[in-house]
């Protein structure tokens, strides 16, 4: 059983759990987290090809991005309170 496979027959060929799996050997629950877990690889592939250098964090929420920001200052903003200085 490959997680890819049970991906791949239910997002392209419409098969229902309960065919893929006992095809494979598998309940309907045990297919569909199959499914699920490759959904979530495939997700977070398109994710990563969408921010190439890593997902920029904006502190303070107003959608502004500064690109000269290092580590250090992303957690330095993204912790600071109102009585820090």
């Amino acid at each position: 059983m490959n997680d890819q496979q049970i991906y791949i027959e239910r997002m392209y060929n419409a098969r229902t759990y309960r065919s893929i799996g006992e095809e494979y050997g598998l309940t309907e629950q045990e297919a569909y987290q199959a499914f699920r877990r490759q959904h979530r690889k495939e997700r977070h592939k398109r994710l990563a090809l969408t921010f190439p250098d890593g997902v920029l964090v904006d502190p303070d929420g107003i959608g502004e991005f500064e690109d000269e920001w290092t580590v250090e200052e992303m957690y330095k903003n993204m912790f600071d309170t109102i009585n820090d200085s």
